[in-house]
């Protein structure tokens, strides 16, 4: 099933009154309209407003789809800038949905619907405002209705604006009978796949999306919260997981080529795949992922490091730290751990994960300049104050990593940026048992673990 649409496309628009058609209901009309001068004046206003929408639609069907995204885009800025006003409320339903458009597209979906606004001053429609689709997607269909403002969702002849017997009913106008069966059938093999929403487009021009069930009534915020401070857009970890993807398949299949025997080459191409997973899963935390994503990815990322060694003292402290955020049971990480990698730190981290309680050694750091104060924090588990620790990992962390590989990486050109976020931290409050402020906005420390 392939709906994706190629860039020089033209724009197809619903089947238009022939103007022979419109002159044989202007005669019938002024024929039949007896009742009244303003019954007739009422009726000749449709037909001329058929006419209109036959010449906008003509307009569309000479667009390509990199020019309709084009004049959107143009259109929107000119919103942004002040030099496009949103007075009427047509103004503003064209604008909710245009602003619609982009965001998805961002997020890498395809419009694949019909009747595109390209204006503020685009004629209103009934229908579908937008059907949306994306091969790689969760989920792969988003039906949506656009709302500026507090706008509601209004009952229909047939059913509540965008239940599923009104979208059923208006589908096939909306992006063809061919498509709309496509979307049917997957709705009922994998209803995940299609959800239906409503969107609401606020005065600084943020989109945010509810589910709706199959009454038309708001089930649930389906828009992605992003974690992370540096990367705002949803659209850039899209393109960093597309990628990600994309080495993941090119290393696991040289894997997969390997004969018997090639042991130490199967270590290597196992150790850069478990490399890509490392930072995968910073990534997924970052972008909104739910936990379970995260532990699931996490779970993979082990699974290749049982055919080879931890590189470096400080992916051991992230991996003790995050198998006790994600509550991983110790035989799972066990098997990755370096002996040679062991200092008092991570000794009390695994006993940690092993036995549910800390076991303090004397020794010196392997790297006091960047774990010394952490340390300290852990030490001192139940006599911590919670607001120290939060102020070193939001204020003074960050810089003590410098020269770490990912450091700076979030002004990278090369889309290398997963996060910034300081795991032992967060392991260490969850091993305090203390409770901390969930309502502030954290920068480094990944509350949404603890």
């Amino acid at each position: 099933m392939n709906l994706h649409m190629e860039n020089d496309r033209k724009i197809e628009s619903p089947e238009a009154l022939p103007e022979q058609r419109i002159q044989e209901q202007q005669t019938e009309l002024k024929t039949n309209a007896q009742a009244s001068p303003e019954a007739l004046e009422k009726n000749m206003s449709k037909i001329d407003s058929a006419a209109g929408t036959e010449s906008e639609n003509a307009e569309h069907s000479e667009m390509t789809e990199e020019q309709w995204i084009e004049q959107q885009n143009k259109v929107i800025d000119e919103v942004k800038n002040g030099e496009g006003g949103l007075e009427k409320p047509q103004e503003k339903g064209n604008y909710g949905e245009m602003k619609v458009d982009q965001d998805l597209r961002k997020k890498g979906y395809e419009r694949i619907s019909k009747d595109i606004v390209i204006s503020l001053d685009s004629k209103t429609r009934q229908g579908i405002d937008g059907v949306y689709y994306s091969k790689n997607g969760k989920p792969k269909y988003m039906i949506v209705d656009a709302k500026y403002g507090a706008g509601q969702l209004s009952k229909t002849h047939d059913g509540k604006q965008m239940s599923d017997m009104w979208i059923n009913n208006r589908l096939d106008q909306s992006v063809g009978k061919e498509h709309a069966d496509d979307i049917r059938l997957e709705r009922v093999w994998n209803p995940d796949n299609v959800v239906s929403c409503v969107s609401h487009i606020g005065s600084d021009g943020n989109v945010t999306y509810n589910e709706l069930d199959v009454n038309g009534n708001i089930k649930k915020d389906v828009s992605k919260k992003i974690r992370d401070k540096h990367k705002l857009e949803e659209s850039y970890f899209l393109m960093y997981f597309q990628e990600e993807e994309k080495r993941i398949h090119k290393f696991k299949t040289a894997l997969d080529k390997l004969l018997a025997g090639k042991e130490t080459q199967r270590a290597q191409i196992s150790r850069y795949i478990a490399t890509i997973y490392r930072n995968y899963v910073s990534a997924m935390y970052s972008s909104g992922a739910k936990i379970d994503e995260i532990s699931n990815a996490f779970q993979v990322y082990l699974d290749y490091l049982k055919h080879a060694k931890i590189y470096d003292y400080e992916e051991t402290v992230d991996v003790l730290s995050l198998a006790i955020l994600l509550n991983i049971d110790y035989f799972s990480v066990k098997s990755v751990l370096n002996p040679e990698i062991s200092d008092p730190l991570t000794f009390a981290l695994e006993s940690w994960l092993k036995n549910g309680a800390l076991e303090i050694q004397t020794q010196k750091l392997k790297f006091p300049s960047q774990y010394f104060h952490l340390w300290e924090f852990l030490n001192k588990k139940e006599n911590m104050d919670v607001s120290e620790i939060v102020s070193y990992a939001e204020e003074q962390w960050y810089g003590s990593c410098n020269g770490i590989y990912w450091h700076n990486t979030h002004k990278s050109s090369e889309n290398i940026y997963a996060g910034y976020w300081c795991w032992l931290a967060a392991a260490i409050i969850k091993i305090s048992g203390k409770h901390l402020d969930r309502d502030r906005s954290y920068k480094y420390l990944p509350v949404d673990l603890i």
